[in-house]
């Protein structure tokens, strides 16, 4: 089953991203990534990003970092996450894992998530896609970082999965394909 909020996401984070890197001239591989939100959509995030070859993700909840010594309270999604993701072994807040960070990717909504100050640097990317308002503002991001994009309709620099791939929403409903791959 295809669902936007999750699959459509996750394509659409990947491929902005990859736009973003022939803007940076960075590779996808070397990234350090951040993702504030581990529920349905931050999973499928990770997955496509790690399958897209990303190596260094550390995903983030509501208690922090992801991290092994969680995994006894962790929902087996979250303990997906954990062996797959957070290679350097990082313990904290989101704060705590956005030093050295590339990319900020926020599928959390405000509040308990919000990271601080994004990624900074020449280079630095964020996209804060939590509706309708994201982990952090776009002006305050841009402050930050090189690439700035949230999901909101009423920007500039939204991420709208119906918009930028149509027939991922379209396809699924009106052909029956034999399997859609996990994001």
């Amino acid at each position: 089953m295809f669902h936007d909020d999750q699959h459509g996401t996750a394509v659409v984070v990947l491929a902005a991203l990859l736009n973003a890197l022939r803007l940076t001239r960075q590779k996808l591989e070397r990234l350090r990534i951040v993702i504030s939100g581990a529920g349905a959509a931050g999973m499928a995030v990770a997955r496509i990003l790690l399958r897209g070859g990303a190596r260094d993700i550390v995903a983030c909840d509501r208690e922090g970092v992801l991290h092994e010594g969680r995994l006894p309270n962790l929902n087996e999604s979250k303990a997906w996450l954990v062996q797959h993701t957070n290679p350097r072994s990082l313990r904290g807040r989101v704060q705590d894992a956005l030093r050295g960070a590339n990319v900020f990717i926020g599928v959390s909504g405000r509040g308990p998530c919000r990271p601080g100050p994004p990624p900074h640097g020449p280079k630095a990317i964020v996209f804060a896609l939590a509706n309708p308002t994201p982990e952090i503002m776009p002006e305050e991001a841009a402050r930050y970082a090189f690439i700035v994009a949230r999901a909101a309709a009423i920007t500039p620099t939204r991420l709208t999965t119906c918009w930028r791939f149509p027939a991922s929403s379209v396809a699924p409903s009106t052909f029956v394909p034999r399997r859609l791959p996990k994001a």
